[in-house]
């Protein structure tokens, strides 16, 4: 299935939805990340980061710009924005507001809210407005909605945690580098609805 804006703005919501799967024994944290579009000679792109390998957390793994809000944040996507104008150098005035995707609950049970943005330019012309900021962000790029939100490209993987417990996670095939964890479980999130819309 060839992922379009329109199809990916009629899973949106106008406000962050609740989080409607399990919810863990200890308090959770809120957090909001911005998932940003563009469109690039037909295709639906979606921009990656990767985080900087000195970080405390998640060093070097695939990820949203995206944090935890602050007192002046007027709602969960000006904390989208303002972390991405942090890490990345985004220029809100380039892009558009579209709506939520469905949330997220992290290892480290943060609740993750998913903003969703596009670009008003071609995606070539966004990227070369970005500058990436090395202490938090390593790297962008561009990744290919279709295959991002393809079902058929997410698998079930596990490991033993320091407490001994096992851990489910979700991988992209095919992704370099790979994208997993909670990236991959906010694009799993999203394709599901796609599917069923489809």
């Amino acid at each position: 299935m060839q992922i379009s804006k329109a199809l990916l703005v009629q899973q949106l919501a106008e406000s962050p939805p609740h989080y409607d799967l399990e919810m863990p024994d200890k308090p959770t944290k809120p957090a909001s990340v911005l998932l940003l579009c563009a469109e690039q000679e037909g295709k639906l792109k979606l921009l990656l980061t990767r985080r900087s390998a000195h970080l405390r957390l998640h060093a070097g793994q695939v990820s949203l710009p995206g944090g935890k809000p602050d007192s002046a944040d007027a709602d969960e996507f000006a904390t989208a924005l303002r972390e991405a104008t942090e890490e990345i150098g985004l220029d809100p005035q380039h892009i558009d507001r579209l709506g939520y995707a469905l949330p997220v609950l992290t290892s480290s049970n943060y609740i993750v809210n998913v903003a969703v943005a596009c670009a008003r330019t071609d995606a070539a012309q966004l990227f070369a407005t970005l500058s990436p900021n090395l202490s938090e962000v390593s790297d962008i790029w561009w990744g290919d909605a279709d295959h991002l939100l393809n079902l058929q490209h997410f698998n079930i993987q596990s490991r033993i945690t320091a407490d001994g417990k096992e851990r489910q996670f979700y991988v992209i095939e095919d992704t370099e580098p790979v994208v997993w964890g909670a990236t991959a479980a906010m694009f799993y999130r999203l394709a599901e609805q796609i599917s069923k819309a489809g």
